[in-house]
């Protein structure tokens, strides 16, 4: 009878299966990255924003997953998802930015302006659609 005493375990640096995607936020929300990798050993993720490790109250960091829980200029830039065991390390990095969208009660004065003047011009255009004869005669004495 023949017995295997040993058998050897392969082991492999890790590989990243899911990758974090770049996040576009509005101050204030809250959103997340995703990073899984594989490897044997089963690889350890940890996480970096902008090449440091994270102090910031307003992200909490999973096993696979790290949510910005109110996002501000403080815990947004450059991601790194960091896969590590005994065969090797992985990195992976991404994006995420502030978007400078703003509510629209939150608008400028500038900005209103330009909207009513945008829906003044339509509301001409719609004029000259609707009643093309008198609107002739409107420019004309204009």
């Amino acid at each position: 009878m023949f017995v295997i005493s040993h058998i050897p375990l392969i082991t492999g640096a890790p590989v990243f299966v899911e990758y974090p995607v770049p996040l576009w936020l509005t101050p204030g929300s809250e959103d997340s990255l995703t990073c899984e990798a594989e490897g044997n050993p089963s690889p350890i993720i940890t996480w970096k924003l902008n090449g440091s490790a994270i102090a910031d109250s307003g992200i909490e960091i999973g096993n696979e997953t790290l949510t910005i829980t109110s996002a501000n200029s403080n815990n947004t830039g450059v991601f790194t998802c960091v896969a590590t065991n005994s065969a090797g390390v992985t990195e992976v990095s991404v994006l995420v930015e502030l978007s400078n969208v703003t509510d629209i009660t939150g608008q400028d004065e500038d900005t209103g302006e330009l909207l009513l003047a945008w829906l003044l011009l339509l509301l001409l255009l719609l004029l000259f659609l609707v009643f093309p004869s008198y609107c002739k005669t409107v420019v004309l004495i204009a």
